[in-house]
């Protein structure tokens, strides 16, 4: 009876895990790893609203680098990961801007402080919005 139970439960998670290769969520936290990696963060999520408009990349994360407080450096951060993340996912083209969010954690314990910073980035390599289902959309500012 338990090998029939353990030989269920395997089959049911091999579908499953098929399934996951399958969607864009898998290229989602492919494009998540090796962004963290590159540019030091952990833990990253990344997910694509292209339902929206404006159909947007939503990248979060907490950075492991001490900016001591410089904003030029935390947006240059951000800009440098909104641009990684648009060069290396496939549908790159159907996204129209890129909103980061980052925060950074000073301090131990009771003591400890986050910090959070927000970049919107447009894609510059978009497809053209402005006939999308016979709307007219307002170009973004650069």
């Amino acid at each position: 009876m338990g090998l029939l139970t353990a030989l269920a439960l395997s089959m049911g998670m091999m579908l499953s895990l098929g399934q996951f290769t399958e969607t864009s969520a898998a290229e989602w936290v492919k494009l998540a790893e090796q962004a963290g990696r590159q540019f030091k963060a952990k833990p990253i999520s990344i997910r694509v609203d292209l339902r929206n408009v404006p159909r947007t990349m939503v990248i979060s994360y907490s950075s492991l680098v001490d900016s001591h407080y410089d904003l030029s450096l935390q947006n240059k951060e951000m800009e440098d990961i909104a641009k990684y993340s648009l060069q290396n996912y496939s549908q790159a083209k159907k996204v129209d801007e890129v909103q980061v969010t980052r925060s950074e954690t000073h301090g131990r314990g009771c003591f400890q402080q986050t910090f959070v910073s927000h970049l919107t980035y447009p894609n510059p390599d978009r497809k053209d919005a402005s006939q999308r289902f016979g709307v007219e959309l307002p170009p973004t500012p650069r």
